[in-house]
């Protein structure tokens, strides 16, 4: 009869082997979680990837998306010793422990929200990050960690007389009362009525947005943003 070889082993789901119970090199198992342990020579007992445990293969520093609001998706546990996830929104108690300095400012679109990580296992520990589900803030590939404002790039508006506009006139005035300078708006030969900077006061009123009747009524919000759909994104920091 062949040999059986028993490693030193724990039946204690998510109980890890100390540096003072292996030798080097020496392995050891959890067979509650399926995860194997080992002795480096520096000293230190590491975990070799469990296979079974998606969240066991995620890399450190990795942002990613779920669709929580879908009955049914898994987020990353957070009682598990050989791993940790932050969930990259403000006052959320998944993070409870890990996250601390939390900082909101700031009134939607324009919010802006940090939190420094503070776990002692963690690479990352002390570092800042941004939450960016607080933020609604999306992703741009390159330049890593560079914060960018929403912008609109510089641009400039024909005004062309046609059956909408003919009735308006083109007008370069200096504004009095309040303040005064160069000024440009549409006036309404009929009523007088200005669009557009004021000549009188310097007031600036809102011109309405139209459709150019080919591509659709534009849609109006109080940020820029292409058609979207939300997730809440997680990084592993441990």
């Amino acid at each position: 009869m062949a040999d059986v070889i028993r490693h030193k082993r724990s039946e204690t789901a998510a109980a890890v082997p100390s540096a003072g119970q292996l030798e080097l090199g020496e392995l050891a198992i959890n067979v509650a979680d399926g995860r194997l342990y080992f002795k480096k020579s520096s000293g230190e007992v590491v975990a070799v990837a469990n296979l079974a445990d998606i969240w066991a293969m995620q890399p450190i520093g990795k942002p990613f998306g779920l669709w929580t609001h879908l009955a049914g998706v898994a987020v990353p546990p957070t009682d598990n010793p050989n791993y940790r996830y932050i969930k990259l929104t403000a006052s959320d108690s998944y993070n409870d422990g890990v996250l601390t300095s939390e900082s909101v400012s700031g009134s939607a679109p324009l919010v802006q929200a940090t939190a420094v990580i503070n776990d002692a296992g963690s690479p990352m520990n002390g570092q800042t990050v941004r939450l960016i589900n607080t933020e609604r803030r999306v992703l741009r590939a390159g330049s890593s960690g560079t914060v960018e404002a929403a912008a609109l790039q510089g641009h400039g508006h024909n005004i062309v007389a046609d059956d909408n506009f003919s009735r308006y006139a083109k007008t370069a005035e200096v504004g009095s009362g309040n303040g005064s300078g160069p000024l440009f708006g549409l006036q309404n030969s009929t009523n007088n009525a200005y669009y557009g900077n004021s000549p009188s006061d310097n007031t600036v009123v809102a011109v309405p947005i139209m459709s150019d009747g080919t591509n659709g009524t534009p849609g109006v919000a109080n940020e820029t943003r292409v058609k979207s759909l939300g997730a809440d994104y997680f990084m592993r920091i441990r």
